[in-house]
């Protein structure tokens, strides 16, 4: 739930902001910014939210992305031009946050099996996003494109909810050199 939610506004907005944001008149080079924005902040915040899954508790990390990134994915649709720029940073830094520690959970599933637990959460994260995305597509097509992008901000307020489902550890195993 929380990859299919969290890959579903990445995908979302790298997918349709930019048709919204052409189709409202925006130049060709500010749409391409929005998305690289994002993209930034997405791969930025993966990093770091990497960097703070090793201090911390994964879980925690990943609730206080979800919860985080709910206003910017929200706000970046009606925002002001330079405001839309930092909300879309933002919203793609925390969106970005969960990522990493997702695939280390799923290897922490299959510990002898690392690589393919890898593959297969990465693999699930675009399967799934891309699922969500026509699920998002068929909802714009009933209440509108921005309509349809804000309220992608209800898909981090679900996996906000689905990972107080996770345990509360998540410590890494031992690296197998074999």
């Amino acid at each position: 739930v929380i990859i299919f939610c969290t890959s579903t506004i990445s995908l979302s907005a790298i997918t349709f902001a930019p048709k919204l944001f052409t189709e409202l008149g925006y130049s060709a080079s500010y749409v391409g910014l929005l998305a690289g924005i994002f993209m930034l902040g997405s791969a930025v915040g993966g990093v770091a939210g990497g960097m703070l899954a090793d201090r911390w508790n994964g879980r925690v990390v990943i609730l206080l992305a979800t919860s985080a990134a709910i206003i910017p994915t929200f706000l970046y649709v009606n925002a002001p031009d330079l405001a839309r720029l930092a909300l879309m940073l933002t919203a793609g830094f925390f969106i970005g946050m969960p990522h990493s520690i997702l695939v280390l959970m799923v290897q922490q599933l299959l510990p002898g099996q690392r690589a393919m637990a890898s593959g297969l959460a990465l693999g699930y994260m675009f399967f799934s996003g891309s699922l969500g995305v026509l699920a998002v597509g068929f909802v714009a097509d009933r209440i509108g494109l921005a309509s349809a992008l804000q309220l992608t901000a209800v898909l981090a307020i679900v996996a906000f909810a689905a990972t107080l489902l996770l345990p509360a550890s998540n410590k890494q195993p031992a690296i197998n050199e074999d």
